[in-house]
């Protein structure tokens, strides 16, 4: 539910947030039409400040999902760990439904909010809505293509492997089976190529204690974008 979410908050297809990004970029494209260079810039804008948050999340949340889940601990987790109850995920739970829901059905979904919009903009009318229906039609009926495709391939993997035996290992990692977590990639360095393209926007405080002799027992290097 964890990555649901995440992929959801990047703006990928399928999920709820490429259906919210995609209705901003139409909004802001559909100012191109007026006869008006102040609305034009402010729109372009929009959209190069949209498309830049949209890579800052993309590498925020596979940052997160990767330290979270997939990096090898250098410490021991506390003993008896457990998962919570089924109350406690039921919330995360429909939250994910309506991820899948709203991403699946934008047709149905946007059709829900324009009566909300009606509410708190006068201006806007169900004309102006009605004229982008076909675009969110047609995104519903590709969404639901595509789910179909998928739910058939894993489907076509179960007839597949039904009468025969599979054993789950972990797939190849150059050759690294035994790294320990003194080897792995880390969070700063997945994120170091982003931040050296913006760092005239967000300067990084880095201290390092530089090795002083040939055979040094330590060294430290720490970075921190504020």
């Amino acid at each position: 539910m964890f990555l649901i979410a995440s992929l959801a908050i990047c703006g990928m297809p399928i999920f709820n947030g490429f259906i919210s990004e995609f209705s901003l970029y139409v909004g802001m494209t559909k100012s191109f039409a007026l006869n008006n260079l102040s609305m034009n810039i402010a729109s372009l804008l929009g959209m190069s400040g949209l498309a830049f948050i949209g890579i800052m999340a993309v590498l925020c949340f596979t940052k997160v999902f990767g330290v979270c889940f997939l990096e090898r601990r250098a410490f021991a987790l506390p003993p008896k760990q457990k998962e919570e109850s089924f109350l406690m995920l039921l919330p995360m739970m429909i939250l994910t439904v309506f991820i899948f829901a709203i991403g699946l059905l934008p047709f149905f979904a946007v059709s829900l909010f324009a009566n909300v919009s009606m509410q708190f903009v006068p201006s806007f009318s169900r004309t102006d809505f009605s004229a982008m229906l076909p675009v969110y039609s047609t995104l519903t009926e590709m969404f639901l293509l595509f789910g179909a495709l998928v739910l058939f391939l894993f489907g076509v993997r179960f007839l597949l492997l039904r009468k025969k035996s599979a054993r789950e290992f972990r797939t190849w990692d150059c050759g690294y089976q035994s790294a320990s977590s003194r080897m792995q990639y880390t969070g700063s360095s997945y994120a170091q190529p982003f931040l050296s393209l913006v760092r005239e926007l967000a300067p990084q405080k880095v201290h390092v204690e530089s090795v002083q002799t040939l055979f040094p027992k330590e060294a430290h290097l720490e970075s921190h974008s504020p």
